[in-house]
């Protein structure tokens, strides 16, 4: 794990000069995939930080049950359902 992150720093290090803001242009419109494939690794994220949490409540605490799962990340899966569904309508920058 750590040579990868290493291997990025590197990268990220290297390119430094070259990654000006000035090239980026903004988001012309909310309505893209770019914004729906970001916010599905958002909610992707959430759902692994709940997960982490909760397999890691007994090494501080109490063991949680498994209804605490189902009450957290239903919603989130919700929405990744909803965005995989929807992303297939939208268009590429």
């Amino acid at each position: 794990m750590m040579t990868f992150l290493l291997m990025g720093l590197f990268g990220f290090i290297y390119r430094w000069k070259t990654l000006s803001g000035d090239e980026f242009e903004t988001e012309e419109s909310v309505l893209s995939r770019e914004l729906a494939l970001f916010t599905g690794a958002v909610a992707i994220l959430a759902s692994a930080i709940i997960i982490l949490a909760g397999t890691s409540a007994p090494i501080f605490g109490h063991a949680v049950e498994i209804r605490f799962y189902d009450e957290l990340t239903l919603p989130i899966a919700i929405i990744i359902g909803f965005l995989n569904g929807f992303s297939l309508l939208l268009k590429w920058k």
